[in-house]
């Protein structure tokens, strides 16, 4: 009997070891339990690059990282150039922008499910209903509807010139509504187009130039980031960024408050629950925070260092920053606390230009 119970105790101590992730094997990981981190790769070269990182959170866990766990795992390369990605029904999808696919992944393995191909520049995701899932894309200045369940592209309609970062307003009083923000892609504009739950155009609201990206605050409150318009000769004579409030009830968008810098040109906004927070300049500027009810464009950075990338984790309270090292070898993800400490940091690869917070 003694035998028995230690022959059952050893099968089992066996079996939860070898179920343990190895810091030291990517085919033996679960990729729900830390940070992935989309590398564009070098521009028109080479190929872009999925990352993975996880962060020691007890005395028994360790940090570590694997650069390209999409080619590790799938044994070819992704494509040029890696644009963004989200984690949805169980997968996670990847945009790839140059080679115009998205990869639709197992969230858990990273083994790859599908490959959605005969894209033209596909840039961000948002996530719909029904396993549906909309997709901006340059080329055509296009939205596009991926059902994942079917595994196709189930709808398409031309919006405003470069479609860019969506919002998905569920219930609205005009129904369940898309907004897509439309920087212009290779020319200028400001618009956001509004979409019904059919794909149709409702509404087009003017806001700020190049309108980027949407985020949402406790309140329910939607916020636009517009990055405005860059002089490249005479860069102080840009159009300045700015922040619009978006009224969900009556589709209309108003001024909250605009940066005094034109050669600046913000992204990536989010809200950490108290405060929206930024890239102050598109390409590698610091990771600014405003307080949700404030007026002031926030200009002292927030978090150390330039950030290319940001992201925040909300049940973690995290935020992490992707950084170019330089632009020929591998970056840098930086995990900060709530107040913006820093507190470790792991390798990626070239050019982490998106960050998808750990599966909850």
């Amino acid at each position: 009997m003694k035998n028995f119970k230690f022959f059952i105790l050893s099968t089992l101590t066996f079996f939860l070891v070898s179920c343990q992730p190895d810091p030291a094997n990517p085919l033996n990981q679960d990729y729900r339990n830390g940070v992935l981190v989309v590398n564009e790769g070098p521009f028109q070269t080479g190929t872009g690059t999925l990352s993975f990182a996880h962060f020691k959170r007890s005395t028994s866990d360790s940090t570590y990282a694997f650069l390209d766990v999409f080619q590790t795992v799938n044994g070819r390369v992704m494509g040029n150039i890696a644009q963004s990605a989200v984690r949805v029904g169980g997968y996670v999808l990847v945009a790839v922008n140059l080679a115009g696919t998205v990869e639709m992944l197992d969230a858990k393995t990273m083994e790859l499910e599908h490959t959605f191909t005969g894209l033209g520049l596909p840039r961000y995701f948002q996530v719909l209903t029904n396993n549906r899932v909309a997709l901006s894309d340059w080329q055509d200045n296009r939205i596009y509807v991926l059902d994942l369940t079917t595994k196709t592209v189930v709808d398409t309609v031309q919006v405003d010139a470069g479609p860019e970062g969506m919002a998905y307003l569920p219930n609205t009083p005009n129904g369940d509504v898309l907004l897509v923000a439309c920087s212009g892609g290779y020319v200028d504009n400001n618009t956001v187009v509004v979409l019904n739950a059919q794909m149709d155009r409702v509404k087009t609201l003017t806001v700020g130039d190049q309108p980027h990206s949407f985020a949402q605050d406790p309140s329910g409150t939607w916020w636009l980031l517009n990055q405005g318009n860059p002089d490249w000769t005479t860069p102080a004579n840009g159009t300045p960024g700015s922040l619009y409030r978006i009224d969900a009830d009556a589709l209309t968008a108003s001024l909250h408050t605009t940066s005094a810098d034109g050669s600046l040109h913000p992204a990536h906004l989010l809200c950490d629950g108290t405060g929206l927070v930024f890239v102050s300049d598109r390409y590698a500027g610091s990771a600014v925070r405003m307080p949700l009810g404030s007026t002031v464009w926030p200009t002292v950075p927030f978090l150390s260092g330039a950030s290319y990338s940001v992201a925040f984790d909300a049940l973690k309270k995290e935020f992490y920053s992707g950084k170019i090292v330089d632009y020929s070898g591998p970056g840098t993800l930086v995990r900060y606390n709530e107040q913006g400490v820093a507190l470790d940091s792991v390798s990626t690869g070239q050019i982490p230009g998106f960050i998808l917070p750990e599966s909850h």
